[in-house]
């Protein structure tokens, strides 16, 4: 019982440092800034988050933005294009050099991200262009079965922001299981005025799920 409490305990470390993340305005994320501030992380690791701000250029006062955008997109990478749980695993370490050693991992896993989501968004633009007048569409959607799907949706906000249009991508991931009819999994971005739950309802015949 003891062993379990002090699981859930930790667990409930991680998941208040993941809210503050995730809510960077939020009473959360002023307490880790504090946290981090005072060192005071226990085995939540400070020297693998002190090491991912150092990574991350961040030299000074800790704010929630560089919380948010400085620590939490390599702590996403993991998520994105290997294992959350890895993450998860490393903010639990307790040792110092294995923390510094956890930290310059997701730091190479983040640029690889950073190449992965630049590639994609390059291949979007490529296929809008050859698209027809995008007055006439009310919605971008793209497809490829070499995208991965878990960085597709930042691509699909940048494409959303550029053209001002709604964007899904959709990716297939041919390369793990071929098939005719393969399984793809979408990522949407709206804008205003525009419901993108109500447009897929509108073809849910075509949908397994969403």
């Amino acid at each position: 019982l003891p062993d379990q409490v002090q699981a859930a305990a930790e667990y409930d470390r991680v998941f208040h440092f993941r809210v503050a993340l995730a809510e960077p305005g939020n009473g959360g994320c002023h307490d880790m800034i504090h946290t981090l501030t005072t060192g005071d992380l226990g085995s939540m690791g400070s020297a693998l988050l002190i090491k991912l701000l150092e990574n991350a250029g961040i030299k000074g006062d800790i704010t929630s933005t560089s919380v948010a955008f400085g620590v939490a997109p390599r702590i996403n990478a993991a998520g994105r294009i290997s294992d959350a749980m890895m993450a998860v695993r490393l903010l639990l370490c307790q040792d110092d050099e294995e923390a510094v050693r956890a930290a310059e991992e997701l730091c190479e896993i983040n640029k690889r991200r950073q190449i992965e989501e630049n590639r994609i968004a390059e291949e979007a633009y490529e296929m809008i262009q050859d698209l027809a007048d995008l007055e006439e569409n009310p919605i971008i959607v793209l497809d490829s079965n070499e995208w991965q799907q878990g960085i597709i949706g930042i691509v699909a906000s940048k494409i959303t922001e550029k053209y001002g249009l709604p964007s899904i991508l959709v990716s297939f991931d041919y390369t793990s299981h071929p098939a005719p009819f393969d399984e793809g999994r979408g990522s949407g971005r709206s804008i205003k005025g525009f419901n993108i739950s109500d447009a897929l309802a509108q073809c849910s015949d075509l949908l397994i799920r969403y």
